[in-house]
This record gives C-alpha cells, structure tokens and sequence, in this order.
C-alpha cells in the first residue's frame, strides 16, 4: 500500500491518501478481508508524523531491578 500526505486535511497529513493498493490474487474482489489492513495503515501513516516518543530509561547496574 502506498500513501501520501492529504493536502486538505488541516495539519496537511491527515490519514494519507491512498495511492496505490497491492494485494494476493485470492484476495481481489474480497474488500472485508483486508480493510481493516489498510484502516491499520492509514493509521500508522498519520502517527508516523507524530513527534517521536521520548526514549526509554537506559539500563545499567545502578538501575537493574533483578541483579544475579
């Protein structure tokens, strides 16, 4: 699947907008089968944009809850 940023929405990213689609022959024609796919996708997209989480706390011995 390949998307690209939606001009019209209002942060100039929104969903995507789907460009092209590619899926296995068997599944042509059976749209329930992958929609919720695609709706992952458009999802994934729009986060993608988001401001990046911060880091995860870095281990070391100071800060090891189980320590051998």
């Amino acid at each position: 699947m390949e998307l690209t940023p939606d001009a019209a929405a209002p942060d100039k990213v929104g969903k995507g907008i789907i460009k092209r689609v590619c899926v296995p022959n068997s599944w042509a024609g059976d749209y329930a089968r992958y929609a919720k796919f695609i709706g992952a996708a458009q999802d994934f997209f729009g986060k993608s944009f988001a401001e990046p989480a911060p880091k995860a706390e870095t281990f070391s011995a100071e800060t090891r809850r189980f320590q051998a």
